[in-house]
């Protein structure tokens, strides 16, 4: 009589390779649900529209592709206009002070997904976060799959006057 074989072992990696797909399938799902939705995009603006200060001082970053370094801006708005921003310790023109508020933030976001939405373009990872009482973005970053293409913005502070 010869002994039995133990086919165990078929089991233990049978079991480990359907975990695998189950945890490879969850964080595919949580980062589709994570992706910034036109929709989104259009709640928030509407809540700062209505619930957004008229006059108020924002300081954020940027950082683009794999740079070091970020660009630090001080905006100050009056009745919803710049009027004046400073941008790494300098002052800004006032030909450009229209581009750098919150709703130029806005702006530059709904013009990036409409870029990412157009046909034959690559795929982008972009997410956002947005505060739930004003609307006003916290963080914004945009990421072209594929290459070394990035935007960053994160909003240090939003103080109303």
């Amino acid at each position: 009589m010869s002994p039995r074989k133990n086919n165990n072992w078929k089991w233990f990696f049978a079991i480990v390779a359907a975990l695998s797909l189950c945890v490879a399938v969850s964080l595919i799902w949580w980062n589709l649900r994570l992706q910034l939705k036109p929709e989104q995009l259009e709640a928030a603006r509407a809540l700062w529209n209505t619930n957004g200060p008229a006059d108020y001082v924002l300081v954020y970053t940027t950082r683009k592709n794999e740079e070091t370094t970020t660009d630090h801006y001080v905006v100050r708005v009056r009745q919803k206009k710049p009027y004046e921003v400073i941008v790494n310790g300098l002052p800004e023109p006032a030909e450009r002070l229209d581009y750098q508020s919150m709703d130029a933030l806005f702006n530059y976001i709904e013009r990036f997904l409409e870029l990412d939405s157009e046909k034959d373009k690559p795929r982008t990872y972009t997410r956002a976060d947005f505060d739930h009482k004003t609307g006003a973005i916290r963080s914004y970053v945009r990421r072209i799959m594929g290459k070394r293409e990035r935007l960053e913005i994160n909003v240090e502070a939003l103080e109303t006057k």
